[in-house]
């Protein structure tokens, strides 16, 4: 849920809080970085609910519902997770079409609801109960399921406006569906955008799921088919209903959607976020994991004769005759120098030698 404050205050912060909870309710954790204007709000929060009294039985209820506020480590916003990846997709896709365009309070405030109406109506999973439709699981069905977020603009239609048409409505109606005809340009662009931010993400991440591969497609698999120039709100949900190739080697696939069956590349399917098969899928060996474990040979170990079949080494120091095997690896054999013999008084070297 997006909600619009005016600053960055912590007097702000807990009146957005407080129209957030009037509207969704009192939520148990609240998970948020270690901004300061985020701390102080909690600890206003938990103060009030501590310090109300009006009744003893409130006061019990209120303290046993303390909002429990759970901080990321500080310098790490990388912990957020999901969520904060989307944050960013979507500050950074207003940026870039806003712009420096000067929108009201009440403009901003319209334009960031209906980007939440389009976060929220994204599929996340399947539904376990459908089997012959390709139904999907959204974030707003957890509260308001089947609920319709969007509402067509018969004014808005892709095209602009001719300004030299003549008006066959009176001026209050024309200027009212000029308004909400750039209200609509602004928040399709966000949304192409987003949307292609948004499956770019969760394909990078299926193919970083695997240590050796991506997970393959299977029959019976709800996927986000990539289709450009798609008309908003309506995401390309698809079931796989063939695979074509062999094991390791998929290529192409046949996918049931827009009540036909067609033939579209792996690169153009996008898993959901959460999808029910995916944990079987990675406790079961894949077909290129089992390729890798057959052909894989671990490196041979050198064959090192037994200290049995070494030549065994006698001690020639010792007067025994008993033979010795054990090997000193620490010290080297080197050969032993002769006895350097004595020399006699009064004669050089030479001489002995050649005397003797």
């Amino acid at each position: 849920m997006n909600e619009v404050v005016p600053d960055n205050t912590a007097v702000s912060y807990v009146t957005a809080l407080e129209s957030i909870f009037s509207q969704r309710g009192v939520p148990q954790y609240i998970y948020s970085d270690n901004a300061r204007t985020f701390r102080l709000g909690h600890d206003i929060i938990n103060s009030n609910i501590e310090a109300h009294q009006p009744s003893s039985q409130l006061v019990k209820l209120l303290a046993d519902k303390s909002v429990n506020f759970r901080y990321i480590t500080p310098l790490s916003p990388w912990q957020g997770g999901v969520y904060e990846r989307i944050v960013g997709i979507t500050k950074k896709q207003l940026r870039k079409e806003i712009g420096r365009a000067t929108l009201t309070f009440f403009q901003l405030h319209s334009v960031i609801k209906r980007v939440e109406g389009i976060i929220n109506s994204r599929p996340l999973t399947r539904s376990s109960k459908e089997s012959n439709d390709v139904p999907t699981i959204r974030p707003i069905d957890f509260l308001l399921p089947a609920v319709l977020l969007e509402v067509p603009n018969a004014a808005y239609n892709g095209e602009d406006i001719n300004p030299f048409q003549p008006p066959t409505v009176n001026q209050t109606e024309a200027e009212t569906r000029q308004h909400l005809q750039k209200l609509d340009q602004v928040l399709a662009k966000i949304w192409s955008t987003w949307a292609s931010s948004y499956l770019l993400m969760q394909r990078e991440n299926a193919e970083r799921n695997e240590r050796f591969s991506r997970v393959p497609p299977k029959v019976g698999q709800i996927v986000l088919v990539s289709t450009e120039k798609v008309t908003r709100p309506y995401w390309p949900l698809g079931r796989i209903v063939k695979v074509n190739g062999k094991p390791g080697q998929i290529r192409t696939v046949e996918v049931l959607f827009e009540g036909a069956v067609k033939a579209r590349a792996v690169n153009q399917l996008i898993p959901l976020e959460i999808d029910p098969d995916y944990e079987q899928v990675n406790e079961a060996e894949t077909p290129i994991q089992q390729v890798v474990e057959k052909t894989y040979k671990p490196p041979g170990v050198p064959k090192v004769p037994h200290l049995k079949a070494l030549p065994q080494i006698q001690n020639s120091s010792s007067n025994d005759s008993r033979q010795h095997s054990t090997v000193k690896e620490t010290q080297p054999v080197t050969r032993r120098m002769p006895d350097r013999a004595a020399k006699r008084p009064g004669i050089s070297y030479a001489e002995q030698s050649d005397s003797e």
